[in-house]
């Protein structure tokens, strides 16, 4: 009978066992039949006996050997009798062999030492693999990203990283009980992990501030929360406003930047290939042409602001003064290609020479910014003149305080009658302006005497048929609009009324004359014409008819002040408007004219052309039967004058119904401006057509370039001369008009001033070449109409406001002289094949009050006294305009209308004191 095996076993985990007989795989031979030899002869050596029921021990040995394995006595377990049943335990079985089969054992000892050596290896190894697994999965720290931990969730399992494919077992090969075994482990150590990250994350919840960490369950009152971390996986960002981003995209060939002044590349799309296809040359090189006047301009305005007795302003002069003119030689250069590209092809070499002065132009450009960027310091100091009259008087109140009054009296705050009785009036929807209405305003003249003049010279007035009225007590007025300058350089229309009596002019009323009124041209014209009201153009610009709504407002108002008066001190003024005055644009847009200016042929009639309607709205000058370049004294269009003329409108302007006029010609009303007429119309085109002329006077000069810098020479000699003034610097091409033969010059100054400067500037030149001026006809005529002009201005601005007989005679004359003068210089040179003297619908405006005059010294009975021209120009009323527009570009856009009142009626206030103490 066998003895009793002794199982001595110690339990390794599935996965360990499968690793080491991997290892030892490796150890072995790759050849098939040497390995089943190896393992054959191992078995039969080692396989001795069998106990019942037991499995096959895989390695035999001995106590000795058990113990060098590392087996020690507290892995035994007690020996226990074995049935016939096999044990079906997955341990590593070691059997003890008794004593009989020690000695067979004994041969084979170095061997199985050998043995046992190396699955003492094999499991150190693994042992070693195993701790350094579970240390890397071992959490160290807190992750950073927070995760509420609610009650019995379920919790993400974090799986261990997947084996290699090299020591990856083989599917089929491990017993399915050895994988749940390995399974079984994993979720083990998984959990042990997740309770021992839990812990931590309660003890930090409740060491670091708990009140935020720590929440009670909203369902559950003994339930607590603890908020944490949550380890998260992606990239951090960061968290964008969306905006509006403007862009721009292009698609396709495309031709080069045409900027003047920019770096780069301009000429790209030139085609040098190829000459003669280089359009965009010649319209760049206008653009050079026009920017290079204007820095040369601009750096000219700039060199007048400096101080010339400084000492640094006359060692910088030289080089500005250098910048300046070579800028004047490449606009000649410029000039003369123009005119090369215009005649034929441009070629390769032209090409380069225009780059060149491109580039040079470019350059004396930056040089003038920088130089007056450089000097900005050196300008004049202010004076002490000039700092006393800037200087805030006791008694001026701040601008900002009497906006404020101006507010407390719109919302009731204050007792200011003045300002809490202004009207407000609707001109459109959702538009409602504050405006200062007529009989807000005091006037009181002597005004008898003025009715009598005024009823001889216009018998044929309404008013006459309303004898009720005291013409005593009757202020005549006149109503004027023009547009002024606000923010962005947008259009401010700007209305207001004037009496017609005032202080005179300089010439006229050198010192003050009580009892001879002049014209209203003298004084400060915040204390000579008032305010109606002001309104921006994008008001009228999307509706038309708030503007027809916010003059005819201002229109019946002074209609009321006709009819029913006003009283003011004991005494009951009536007020009427005899006239409306502004530019010929303002006159269109307020009677809705359609014989206009614009009315002309601008091209040879064709037989397409459409008929023309006419140019003026007193006569049917300019339609084909009566053309307006009729110049004589007895022009056809004359018989179309007066109550002949048909109505220049389709529809009758709402003001005409009740303002008292003429009714055989409601035309009448609208006034024609002396200074929009002749200063800023023919005057300027006479005069800069006749500085080109002269220029053939400088025979020496090879260029016009040159002649034109001598014109300059002799103007400026002629200012030191006689003491005259203008508001530019020198004379120029852009500055004459003169871009080329094909087209007309005309002064381009925009003060109006400066157009009797140079009447007198071509009377001088002219006198200074006496000789050439006597053997050249042209030259005779320009002579002479320029004396004519002046002899009319003169006679009108030393006169008061009604001229005598006299002097009406000298106004006729000198103006029919002037536009005989200025008709012969035209067909001169058209003779001579130059363009020269343009002819304009405002020559024909002119005529109109030559005709006037002539019209009137030939009534009969023959009347004494004769309406001034003066009654109607708008010298001082664009001064005024110029002011209002200045003061509505220092306030909110947002309050324009009131803010504007606002600051007008406290300018008009400290004018009022001023004059008072004069």
């Amino acid at each position: 009978m066998a003895k009793p095996t002794k199982l001595v076993s110690r339990t390794w985990s599935g996965s360990t066992m499968l690793a080491g007989l991997q290892s030892v795989k490796q150890e072995l031979p790759d050849d098939p039949d040497t390995l089943q030899m190896m393992i054959q002869e191992m078995q039969a050596k080692l396989v001795k006996q069998q106990a019942p029921g037991s499995p096959t021990p895989t390695v035999p040995a001995t106590e000795s050997q058990l113990q060098s394995a590392g087996l020690t006595a507290a892995t035994e377990e007690p020996v226990q009798e074995t049935d016939d049943k096999p044990c079906l335990s997955d341990a590593y079985m070691v059997s003890i062999s008794d004593d009989e089969n020690d000695e067979d054992l004994k041969a084979d000892d170095d061997q199985q030492t050998m043995l046992l050596q190396l699955i003492q290896a094999q499991q150190a190894m693994i042992d070693n693999l195993k701790q350094q697994k579970a240390t890397a999965q071992q959490p160290h720290q807190l992750p950073p990203a927070p995760e509420p931990m609610a009650r019995e969730e379920p919790q993400q399992q974090v799986s261990p990283p997947p084996s290699s494919d090299k020591n990856k077992e083989p599917p089929g090969q491990a017993p399915a009980e050895q994988q749940e075994s390995e399974k079984e482990t994993k979720e083990e150590e998984l959990k042990m992990w997740r309770r021992k990250y839990a812990d931590k994350v309660i003890q930090w919840c409740r060491e670091n501030q708990p009140a935020q960490n720590i929440r009670m369950n909203k369902y559950d009152n003994e339930l607590e929360e603890f908020w944490c971390d949550k380890r998260t996986s992606g990239r951090h960002g960061l968290s964008e406003r969306e905006g509006l981003k403007e862009s721009t995209s292009a698609s396709g060939a495309t031709d080069s930047l045409v900027i003047a002044g920019m770096k780069g590349n301009l000429d790209q799309s030139w085609e040098r290939q190829t000459p003669g296809k280089c359009d965009i040359v010649k319209d760049q090189i206008p653009q050079y042409m026009k920017e290079s006047v204007a820095a040369r301009d601009k750096l000219s305005k700039f060199i007048g602001k400096l101080d010339p007795d400084d000492p640094a302003v006359k060692l910088e002069l030289p080089k500005l003064t250098e910048i300046i003119d070579e800028l004047g030689k490449k606009y000649d250069e410029l000039a003369a290609m123009q005119a090369e590209a215009k005649i034929g092809s441009v070629s390769d070499a032209q090409l380069e020479k225009i780059e060149k002065v491109f580039e040079h132009v470019k350059r004396q450009m930056s040089l003038a910014i920088s130089s007056e960027v450089k000097n900005r310091k050196l300008k004049k100091k202010e004076t002490p003149k000039r700092a006393a009259l800037s200087e805030e008087k006791p008694d001026a109140a701040a601008a900002a305080k009497h906006v404020v009054t101006i507010a407390e009296a719109f919302s009731g705050e204050s007792d200011c009658p003045a300002l809490a009785d202004m009207a407000k009036k609707t001109f459109a929807e959702n538009v409602t302006l504050p405006v200062l209405l007529p009989e807000d305003f005091i006037s009181g003249p002597r005004l008898q005497e003025f009715w009598s003049r005024y009823r001889a010279w216009m018998p044929d007035h309404e008013m006459w048929t309303h004898s009720h009225f005291d013409t005593s007590a009757l202020v005549p007025l006149m109503v004027h609009g023009d547009g002024g300058r606000t923010f962005k350089k947008d259009e401010l229309m700007v209305v207001q009324f004037q009496p017609v009596l005032g202080f005179g002019t300089r010439i006229s009323h050198p010192l003050p004359k009580p009892n001879n009124p002049g014209v209203n041209l003298g004084k400060h014209t915040f204390t000579t014409r008032f305010l109606y009201g002001v309104l921006h153009k994008s008001v009228y610009k999307e509706d038309p008819s708030s503007f027809t709504r916010f003059f005819d407002t201002f229109m019946q108002n002074l209609a009321e002040l006709y009819h029913r008066g006003l009283d003011l001190q004991n005494k009951h003024l009536h007020f009427l408007v005899i006239g409306v005055k502004g530019d010929l644009p303002f006159l269109q847009k307020a009677a809705h004219l359609e014989r206009t200016f614009l009315n002309v042929r601008k091209a040879p009639e064709k037989a397409s052309s459409k008929p023309l309607s006419g140019c003026c709205h007193l006569c049917l000058a300019g339609t084909a039967r009566f053309p307006f370049e009729e110049f004589n004294r007895a022009p056809k269009f004359v018989e179309t004058m007066g109550a002949c003329n048909p109505y220049p409108w389709s529809h009758l302007p709402p003001f005409v119904e009740y303002i008292p006029h003429v009714r055989a010609n409601p035309a009448a009303l609208l006034r024609l401006d002396l200074m929009h007429i002749v200063h800023l119309g023919v005057g300027r085109d006479y005069t800069g057509s006749s500085c080109v002329v002269m220029l053939g006077l400088y025979e020496d000069a090879t260029s016009v370039s040159e002649a034109i810098d001598c014109l300059s020479r002799d103007l400026k000699q002629f200012l030191r001369a006689t003491k005259r003034q203008l508001h530019f610097r020198c004379l120029s091409r852009d500055m004459l008009g003169y871009a080329n033969e094909s087209s007309f010059p005309t002064g381009h100054w925009s003060k109006a001033a400066d157009t009797p400067v140079m009447f007198e500037f071509i009377i001088w030149l002219l006198e200074q070449h006496s000789s050439k001026r006597d053997q050249d006809k042209l030259l005779r005529v320009i002579a002479a109409g320029a004396h004519a002009m002046g002899i009319f201005m003169r006679t009108v601005l030393g006169a008061g406001l009604w001229l005598t007989r006299d002097e009406a005679s000298a106004a006729c004359e000198s103006g029919h002289h002037f536009l005989a003068c200025y008709s012969k210089c035209a067909s001169i040179c058209f003779e001579r094949k130059k363009c020269r003297y343009n002819l304009t619908p405002k020559l024909h405006f002119w005529h109109h009050i030559c005709l006037q005059l002539q019209q009137d010294l030939s009534r009969a009975p023959p009347l004494q006294f004769f309406p001034s021209p003066l009654w109607d120009a708008n010298f001082a009323d664009e001064d005024f305009v110029g002011r209002v527009s200045r003061l509505s570009r220092r306030i909110s856009p947002r309050l324009q209308s009131l803010r504007t009142i606002g600051r007008y009626l406290n300018a008009t206030r400290q004018q009022l004191r001023a004059s008072q103490r004069d």
